[in-house]
C-alpha cells in the first residue's frame, strides 16, 4: 500500500468514527433511509454500557436522518424532583445514577458546567447535550420558582407537551427542509476530500492538486459552518458554548463539516417523549410494537418501580409522576387509535407446558418459576392456555 492510499484510508476510518453518536440510556435513536421510513432504536446493535450506547448515522449525508428523543429524564411532583423515571426504555435497564432527591425549597441555585447540571453545588445530573442541560435547567429553574398552587398545573402541562404528536410532526416537517441545502453542500464536500482530490492527485501529482483542493474543501466547510452556526441559533439560542465547539469543529475538521446536518438537528425533538416521536414518524406496524413496548414498561416496569422509602416526599412524587405518566401516554396511544388495555392483556401460551409470563418482557415461564430474572424479579402472572 502506498503511502497516498495510507493516508485516504485513515481519512475513510477518521470519516467513520464520526458516523457513531454517543447517547445515553433513557434516550431513543430515530434514524430513516432518505425515501424510506423511519425506525426506532433503543438501544445500539453496536457497543453500549451502564451509562449509554453508541449509534450509527448513514455514511453518506444525503442518505438519511438520525434524531435523538428524550422527553422528561426525572420523576417531577407538587413536593419535589426525583432523578428516577418510571419506565426504563432500555432493554438493559435505566442509566447508572443514584436516585436523588430535591425539594422545590432547595432547588434555588442551579448552575451548568457544559452538560452537567449542579444544583445547590451538588451534581444533580448529567445530559445528553448541552441543549437538553439548558432546557432541564431552565425547566428546573421555572418550576422551583413558581407558587405551590401553581405548580402542579404547570408539570402537567409540561408533561402532555412532551407528548404532543402533532408538534413532533410540525418540527420534523421544518427541520428536513432547512437542513436539506446543509447535507447538499455536506454531499459535494464529501465528493471532493473522498473522490474528486485523490482522483487529482493521482492524476496530477500533489501540486497543484492539493493546494485546490485545500481551497475547495476548506471553502465548503467554511460555508456548512456558517450555515449550522445559524441553524443553532435559531433552534437554541441558550446554548452558546455548544454553538462555538460546533463552529470551531465544522471550521477546522472537515470530516465533522460533513456530519453538521447531524450535529445541529439530532436534538430538535429531544423534549418529546420517545413514544409520541414514534407515534408521530413510523409506520404502523412499527408504531404498534413501540406501543406494546411501553404499555409494558409503564405498568410492568423494571423493579425496583419505586426506589424511595413509602410514604417519603420523594416516594410520593415518583408516585405521582407515574401515574400522571401513564394517563398522558395512554390520552395519546388512544387519539393514535391504539387500545392500551388491549395490549396490557394476557398472550397465548407458546407452548402446553408455559402457564406464566412475566408482563414486562412477555418471556413465558414453567409453573415452577417464581418471577422473571430478567426484570430483576418481576412477578408472574398466568397465560391464556393453549387451546
Amino acid at each position: 500500500m502506498t503511502e497516498r492510499q495510507e493516508l485516504w484510508l485513515l481519512l475513510g476510518i477518521l470519516y467513520l468514527a464520526e458516523c457513531f453518536r454517543w447517547v445515553r440510556r433513557g434516550s431513543w435513536v430515530f434514524r430513516r433511509l432518505y425515501g424510506s421510513r423511519w425506525s426506532a432504536q433503543p438501544a445500539s446493535e453496536f457497543i453500549g454500557n451502564d451509562r449509554g450506547d453508541l449509534h450509527w448515522a448513514w455514511p453518506f449525508p444525503l442518505f438519511g436522518d438520525l434524531i435523538v428523543a428524550r422527553g422528561l429524564p426525572w420523576c417531577v411532583g407538587p413536593e419535589g424532583v426525583a432523578t428516577w423515571h418510571p419506565v426504563t426504555r432500555h432493554p438493559n435497564g435505566r442509566t447508572l445514577q443514584a436516585a436523588g432527591f430535591r425539594r422545590w425549597e432547595e432547588v434555588r441555585e442551579v448552575q451548568l458546567e457544559g452538560e452537567k447540571i449542579f444544583v445547590a453545588n451538588e451534581l444533580w445530573w448529567v445530559a445528553d447535550s448541552q441543549v437538553e442541560a439548558q432546557r432541564l435547567a431552565s425547566a428546573l429553574k421555572r418550576w422551583a420558582e413558581l407558587p405551590a398552587k401553581q405548580r402542579e398545573a404547570a408539570l402537567r402541562i409540561e408533561l402532555r407537551d412532551s407528548f404532543d404528536v402533532a408538534a413532533v410532526r410540525a418540527r420534523i416537517a421544518t427541520t428536513t427542509p432547512e437542513l436539506g441545502l446543509t447535507r447538499q453542500i455536506a454531499s459535494g464536500l464529501w465528493c471532493v476530500l473522498f473522490f474528486l482530490l485523490p482522483l487529482a492527485i493521482w492524476r496530477q501529482g500533489w501540486f497543484p492538486a492539493l493546494p485546490l483542493g485545500l481551497i475547495a474543501v476548506y471553502g465548503l466547510g467554511g460555508w456548512i459552518a456558517w450555515r449550522t452556526v445559524r441553524l443553532h441559533q435559531t433552534w437554541y439560542p441558550r446554548a452558546t458554548a455548544e454553538r462555538l465547539r460546533v463552529r470551531l469543529l465544522c471550521w477546522c475538521s472537515p470530516l465533522t463539516a460533513i456530519r453538521a446536518a447531524d450535529l445541529v438537528g439530532r436534538n430538535r425533538v429531544e423534549s418529546f417523549d420517545p413514544l409520541a416521536v414514534a407515534l408521530a414518524l413510523l409506520p404502523g406496524p412499527r408504531t404498534a410494537a413501540v406501543a406494546g413496548s411501553w404499555v409494558r414498561d409503564s405498568w410492568f416496569p423494571r423493579l425496583p418501580e419505586n426506589p424511595f422509602p413509602h410514604g417519603t416526599p420523594a416516594a410520593n412524587t415518583v408516585t405521582w409522576f407515574t401515574s400522571l405518566y401513564q394517563e398522558i401516554g395512554t390520552e395519546a396511544l388512544k387519539t393514535a387509535g391504539i387500545d392500551a388495555e388491549a395490549l396490557r392483556r394476557p398472550p397465548a401460551a407458546t407452548e402446553a407446558c408455559h402457564t406464566q409470563y412475566c408482563a414486562r418482557c412477555q418471556a413465558q415461564y414453567l409453573a415452577i418459576a417464581s418471577s422473571c430474572q430478567a426484570c430483576n424479579g418481576r412477578p408472574l402472572y398466568p397465560l391464556v392456555p393453549v387451546k
